[in-house]
């Protein structure tokens, strides 16, 4: 359940969730002090994977500089049960460059396919970039403190190195 698995992350058995469905974010991208556009994180709602329930996530980024523009979309489908990542699209337009990538992964079986490629293995508890954001965001971060967390889908690419430098409220 999420209750068990909130616990498992060391969090109290009792504790929410740290968002909801429905939920959208509006943030501005800067570079310096300059406004390059902006980024959209949002809980689109539940959906099903392989018979799995499943929160939809997405976060999109648009903006850029004259000449090079920037537009792209991490989506997340993640087990309600067991929060690991089941499928991961992105989507990325970077000034000429524009390239998509769908990856099935499976967590029982301990392994991720990235498009029509072979299977390679994963971790346990497999987390994509759109579903780390929600993961650390429903942990119980002291400031100050480094957490790493082993949990990127990509084996070589871990863990994942989390620095609670602040707390902030966004309204």
């Amino acid at each position: 359940s999420v209750a068990a698995q909130s616990a498992q992350q060391g969090a109290s058995a009792t504790r929410p969730l740290a968002f909801g469905i429905g939920e959208s974010m509006v943030y501005d991208v800067k570079y310096g002090m300059f406004n390059v556009g902006t980024a959209r994180m949002e809980v689109v709602g539940l959906d099903s994977v392989r018979g799995r329930k499943v929160w939809h996530t997405k976060l999109e980024i648009k903006g850029g500089i004259p000449g090079y523009r920037v537009h792209d979309v991490l989506e997340s489908w993640i087990d309600v049960e067991t929060f690991s990542s089941l499928r991961h699209r992105q989507e990325t337009v970077e000034g000429k460059r524009e390239r998509t990538k769908v990856y099935e992964i499976y967590p029982e079986r301990g392994v991720y396919r990235e498009d029509a490629k072979p299977e390679r293995p994963t971790v346990s508890n497999p987390l994509d970039e759109g579903a780390f954001i929600f993961f650390v965001r429903n942990q119980p971060l002291e400031i100050g403190t480094q957490y790493d967390f082993p949990r990127y889908f990509i084996p070589d690419r871990n863990p994942v190195t989390v620095i609670a430098a602040r707390k902030e409220s966004l309204t």
